[in-house]
């Protein structure tokens, strides 16, 4: 394992143990046993790195491979029901880091604006479905592609998947089922031609 992996690795250690993501990169360094200049070569700022650990998750969970239903789904409809099975699959495995980053996120206006200018990640993809609605038609006019995408986001957060499935007790399929039931009819125009995932 080089210092790279050695770092991130250490980093999903600390998180969730440190409240938002509050680890100074002195114990970074400590728990990954590497030096602080090794620390700060590979992420000179802690938006550097959280960006970093949610790239690594989704890396060792073949995120691409998982979310590839999303962008070859016939329709746009299709897409969002692609969208939701993705995020079933994905993200309950990555609750734990993916919380603290979520709360590092809502402190730290740099750290958000690093993360909206990645190439790839779950924004991107439901921005992309979004995209994808309005092109089709099937986006409601009351919501824009970005409004449609900040609610969307917020809805499947780490931390609302965490309340539901871990407090709330329901199952992935409940979760899946009943976020494409309420998607589909806040987000969607009817359907003309009653499409597979209309409801």
């Amino acid at each position: 394992m080089n210092a790279r992996e050695k770092i991130l690795e250490a980093v999903v250690g600390l998180l969730g143990t440190e409240v938002g993501a509050g680890f100074t990169y002195d114990r970074l360094a400590r728990e990954a046993k590497v030096s602080r200049q090794t620390l700060y070569a590979h992420f000179p700022t802690r938006a550097d790195l959280l960006v970093a650990v949610a790239d690594h998750a989704r890396a060792k969970l073949d995120a691409d491979r998982l979310s590839l239903p999303i962008l070859e789904a016939a329709t746009g409809v299709d897409a969002l029901a692609a969208l939701l099975a993705f995020h079933v699959a994905f993200t309950p495995r990555v609750l734990r880091e993916y919380r603290a980053v979520e709360f590092a996120r809502s402190t730290d206006p740099e750290l958000m604006k690093a993360f909206g200018q990645r190439t790839r990640g779950r924004d991107q993809l439901i921005r992309l479905v979004m995209t994808r609605l309005e092109a089709e038609g099937r986006l409601q006019p009351a919501w824009t592609v970005a409004t449609a995408t900040d609610f969307v986001t917020a809805v499947v957060s780490a931390s609302t998947t965490y309340e539901l499935l871990e407090n709330r007790g329901w199952t992935p399929a409940e979760l899946q089922e009943r976020l494409l039931r309420v998607f589909t009819r806040s987000l969607l125009t009817p359907s003309t031609e009653g499409g597979t995932h209309d409801r």
